[in-house]
């Protein structure tokens, strides 16, 4: 039986929504230049992306979801072959580092494999991108429905993320946003201290830790625009920021997006942050009139929350 939440609803419509929100300005960059050409004001989802299929963070938190739902897990080979046909039909906003990753896939190479070969060859930075964070999504709402423990969720969020994005700063972040998220849909207000402290066991890298132990800086703080704008360890800050922030659902989104950097993957976090903070009903009507195929997600996640046989 299904036990949907407002909670585990919000943050799913929420990344959704925060992904479209962001998408128009995600290849402008700078800051002090979104701010020219939208005149400050952020505040609606073009009209025109009801019809087009969704952004890579959208896609693959639903690919990640309806995985879940049949098999219980993130198998990295299952994961991979249906990121395949995702690409095949459409790939709309792959990033580099996945496009790589499902090149040598494709060519019958295991998923982890290709993986760790890709993050060797780019290195430790080039390869830390923040195209796996969005797979906490899922992963915390099917925690949330009661199918798996926290120590399990770790096992699922590495295997989800380590399927494109081997590098470790990746694999820690996209762990510690579920951590985080799980909290946040029972309730909960997450304690980043106590979040840096579990991580630590957790053999990630210290700077993970450090990213959460940060995340109530001021957004300006987190130089979203500077140099590696698509660092996965700034998308969790931003993850995190949004779970503290003052002020409405629009007010927050349009603040992210007016930062600049990778504004479709930041919104795309922030917006789940928010939606799973405050439910569903914060999100706007008309945001979720405009995205793609809303009623797909709000069936995915009815899906992610049937609770299964022990």
């Amino acid at each position: 039986m299904a036990h949907t939440t407002s909670r585990a609803e919000g943050a799913f419509l929420g990344l959704a929504c925060g992904n479209a929100l962001g998408l128009p300005y995600e290849t402008i960059w700078p800051a002090a230049k979104i701010r020219t050409l939208s005149g400050g004001s952020i505040r609606d989802i073009p009209d025109d992306e009801s019809s087009k299929p969704w952004d890579d963070e959208t896609a693959h938190a639903m690919i990640l979801a309806d995985l879940l739902a049949k098999t219980g897990g993130t198998n990295p080979r299952l994961f991979a072959e249906r990121l395949l046909q995702w690409r095949d039909a459409n790939g709309r906003g792959m990033g580099v580092l996945t496009e790589k990753v499902l090149d040598e896939i494709e060519g019958e190479v295991d998923p982890l494999e290709a993986s760790e070969e890709a993050s060797e060859r780019l290195g430790r930075n080039w390869s830390a991108g923040n195209g796996a964070l969005v797979r906490a999504v899922p992963i915390a709402i099917f925690i949330h429905a009661g199918n798996a423990d926290r120590a399990h969720l770790v096992h699922l969020a590495t295997d989800a993320t380590r399927t494109t994005h081997w590098n470790p700063l990746c694999v820690g972040s996209t762990v510690a946003y579920a951590l985080a998220l799980s909290d946040v849909l029972e309730g909960k207000t997450c304690d980043f201290p106590t979040l840096a402290e579990a991580l630590g066991p957790m053999g990630f890298p210290e700077a993970v830790a450090q990213a959460v132990s940060g995340a109530r800086l001021p957004l300006s703080a987190f130089q979203l625009d500077g140099k590696q704008k698509g660092f996965a360890l700034k998308a969790l800050q931003v993850g995190l920021w949004a779970l503290h922030a003052e002020g409405s659902t629009e007010e927050i989104l349009e603040q992210v997006i007016l930062e600049g950097g990778d504004t479709d993957t930041n919104a795309a976090i922030a917006g789940a942050s928010l939606g799973a903070r405050h439910g569903v009903e914060s999100l706007p009507e008309r945001w979720i009139a405009k995205i793609h195929q809303p009623e797909l997600l709000r069936k995915a996640v009815a899906e992610l929350s049937i609770k299964r046989p022990a």
